[in-house]
């Protein structure tokens, strides 16, 4: 049986109540992501084109489909993976940081797999592979390409929010305001830079020494894209879970955790260095050579 070889997503724009967004500003905007989009895509096939098709559009909303056939894209690669690098491609245009496309990359990579362990071997394909979009990301054109989505969005006073989505028959959760859209595409002049500042990101980290008692101010031991590191951990309600016995998950080495770090970095001779790290929320555990998979 041949596997489909189209995806499509959802292009959500919310408009103010009773209005309708201006014909001219979604077109220059649909160019520019579908630019964005293929120059994304480029350096695996170059053939690769987006297309882009209405699907409803009434006062108060406008979904777009963008429809991709990816049948000569990364034809030694599976449809699922296939998929998982288009979703990850549109996010990382979009929504997500670099940091934050790197982490989504990872699990969407190793979901796809559908296997039921991950093993060491897979993790570091899902890492490999993860470093190939964050690098066709970080493309010049892609950055004018956003910047000029943002900007033909911003002139339509009936746009308030964008989203991209794979379901497009509801509203999307991930709506990104219109009060966000000059700060993407404004240009960067002077930049305060303080001697220190704390960073939040969330990542997936690899479990290498747990702290099983309950003085939580001692450090657990992780390993990340960068390597090992020590840090407090302040979730209050995982850990209760943890030692009051509801959390049946066996607390060991190697286990992946999808966790919200806050890092305390210091600039030194013009380099941030980190300072400390706490992590204050666990969101999912997954055990690797085994199906558990844990959402807290």
């Amino acid at each position: 049986m041949s596997q489909d070889m189209t995806y499509d997503f959802g292009l959500y724009l919310d408009l103010e109540k009773g209005k309708y967004s201006d014909l001219k500003n979604v077109c220059e905007a649909l160019l520019s992501l579908s630019s964005a989009l293929e120059d994304a895509l480029f350096v695996i096939d170059p053939s690769f084109s987006p297309e882009f098709d209405l699907i409803s559009g009434d006062k108060g909303s406008l979904w777009i489909k963008i429809k991709t056939d990816f049948s000569k894209l990364l034809p030694e690669k599976t449809g699922e993976t296939k998929k998982a690098i288009l979703i990850v491609m549109l996010g990382g245009i979009l929504h997500w940081s670099y940091e934050q496309t790197r982490d989504w990359a990872f699990e969407h990579l190793l979901d796809a797999l559908s296997q039921s362990s991950y093993s060491q071997e897979a993790q570091d394909w899902a890492k490999k592979e993860s470093e190939i979009i964050i690098k066709a990301l970080k493309s010049k054109n892609i950055e004018a390409d956003v910047k000029n989505f943002f900007r033909s969005l911003d002139a339509d006073k009936a746009v308030k929010g964008v989203a991209i989505s794979k379901n497009i028959k509801d509203k999307p959760k991930n709506l990104i305001p219109k009060s966000e859209f000059k700060a993407r595409y404004a240009e960067k002049h002077e930049v305060e830079i303080s001697e220190y500042r704390e960073e939040h990101e969330t990542e997936w980290v690899t479990l290498i020494s747990p702290v099983l008692s309950k003085a939580s101010n001692r450090q657990w031991g992780f390993v990340d894209k960068n390597g090992k590191f020590g840090a407090k951990i302040d979730d209050q309600d995982f850990l209760n879970k943890l030692h009051n016995g509801e959390l049946n998950v066996p607390m060991r080495p190697n286990i992946l955790m999808k966790v919200s770090i806050l890092r305390s970095e210091e600039l030194i001779d013009g380099v941030w260095h980190i300072k400390s790290r706490k992590i204050d929320k666990i969101f999912t555990i997954k055990i690797p050579e085994s199906q558990g998979e844990f959402d807290l």
